[in-house]
């Protein structure tokens, strides 16, 4: 699974490498850069920025920046969601399960909103899931149409285009597969080293639509590479 999206990842790499090359101008400076052009292709970046915000940061920045953005997109019901999402992807796996024992008595509470995360991060992979399928779309329209010009400049710019694409969905599966690490990890924690409860079996559950999520992400991009 790893290889698989370092692949990826390297393949769009060796692809915007290549095309930036195809055009540069005898001077040596390209002739255009990748930008986010249609509605869809804006989302499918602001999508990828929101997964991978806080990753990498501490838990208490992760905190902080996770409320701001929470409440520049939900109001106050949206900032104290961000803080909660901010807390988990800001800190490893061990530290989000200490800040459920701080914040929740009882490991039930504590195994309810791991869940109840969960299913915030489902919905997010959703909605990224869509953005993705509509850029995929786009795109496979827009180098169909340069290849029938039979213009070698537009078809570069369109495959271009399309690597830029390819290079932000990377980004979102990658920041994906973080989330997925933490709450995984935070799930063999609370679950596989205590007693058995009512609510592994929906946790376990909304775990394993997680993977299928971001499987499906990884799909969307390797078709995309298919079709640069």
């Amino acid at each position: 699974m790893a290889f698989r999206l370092f692949a990826t990842k390297l393949i769009t790499a060796l692809m915007i490498v290549s095309l930036a090359g195809c055009l540069a101008d005898p001077g040596g400076q390209k002739a255009f850069a990748w930008q986010p052009e249609t509605t869809a292709e804006k989302q499918l970046r602001q999508k990828a920025e929101a997964l991978q915000s806080t990753v990498g940061e501490g838990a208490s920045a992760g905190f902080v920046l996770g409320a701001l953005i929470g409440g520049l997109t939900g109001g106050m019901q949206g900032a104290f969601q961000g803080a909660r999402l901010g807390r988990f992807i800001g800190s490893a796996s061990g530290a989000y399960v200490r800040g459920l024992q701080s914040d929740y008595a009882t490991r039930e509470a504590q195994l309810n909103q791991l869940s109840a995360d969960l299913a915030v991060n489902n919905a997010d992979l959703a909605s990224a899931i869509s953005v993705m399928r509509t850029v995929l779309a786009e795109q496979r329209g827009q180098l169909a149409a340069a290849r029938a010009t039979g213009n070698k400049v537009a078809v570069t710019r369109a495959r271009e285009q399309a690597a830029g694409n390819l290079a932000v969905m990377n980004q979102a599966v990658e920041a994906a597969t973080h989330r997925q690490s933490v709450l995984g990890e935070a799930r063999s924690l609370m679950i596989v080293t205590g007693p058995q409860t009512p609510q592994a079996t929906p946790l376990n559950a909304r775990y394993e639509l997680l993977a299928n999520r971001i499987s499906a992400m990884r799909s969307i991009a390797a078709t995309l590479v298919s079709e640069i």
